[in-house]
């Protein structure tokens, strides 16, 4: 419990990053947590956009290297109306075709060597310099990997990572918690891993043993 507003937070943070990524799957952590804002089973886009509107709130994902973050607010009055969306979202996104083609065409259009800035460049060379390509962290995306991404082999890596196991729910604000675990218990309570309860990443961490220089020429 926290502050004297009445409204909860809650964060819901997976064990899934782009450390999870095998190869072939590059961008996966990412797409996997923008699909819990393109609708779920019961509610399409549209419907879980004008839900949310009309509660005043929003759900926010971010995937990182090591785990992605799931988050939401509510007002307490709305708080029953909110767990359910938030729960459904999470439990049963729809995985749309349409909208994650979209999505992945966004991704190509703004990030070929036209638009790249040297930064990004910069980022990514350096990325593959330091870990190599057999450590996901030195991998990165492109447009003819990113043309086989489907619907199916994206649910797949999403339920294989996206367990009750595999995540933490952390609430903060002005609640009850007594009713807050029967809240998290009714639209949780029901989440069962699809492939297992527990993800696993392992790979060789880089060894720099000296300083090296590379210099990098751009091909027009």
């Amino acid at each position: 419990p926290f502050g004297d507003i009445q409204k909860t937070e809650m964060t819901l943070y997976v064990n899934c990053g782009k450390r999870n990524e095998t190869p072939g799957q590059q961008y996966f952590s990412q797409l996997a947590a923008n699909c819990i804002s393109f609708g779920s089973v019961k509610y399409t886009e549209e419907q879980l956009n004008d839900k949310l509107f009309s509660l005043g709130a929003s759900i926010n994902t971010t995937a990182g290297n090591l785990f992605t973050t799931i988050d939401a607010g509510f007002l307490n009055d709305s708080l029953d109306a909110g767990m359910e969306i938030f729960s459904e979202s999470i439990l049963h996104p729809a995985f749309p075709d349409k909208e994650i083609k979209q999505n992945l065409q966004q991704l190509i259009d703004y990030n070929n060597a036209a638009k790249v800035d040297v930064d990004q460049q910069a980022n990514i060379f350096s990325n593959f310099w330091v870990y190599g390509a057999a450590n996901p962290f030195g991998r990165t995306f492109y447009k003819n990997q990113l043309m086989k991404v489907t619907d199916s082999t994206l649910k797949e890596f999403y339920q294989f990572n996206f367990t009750p196991k595999n995540s933490r729910l952390v609430i903060c604000g002005k609640l009850d918690v007594a009713k807050i675990k029967l809240l998290v218990e009714k639209y949780f309570g029901p989440w069962i891993a699809a492939y297992g309860e527990v993800n696993g990443a392992v790979f060789d961490n880089p060894e720099i043993k000296k300083k090296e220089y590379e210099i990098g020429r751009a091909h027009v």
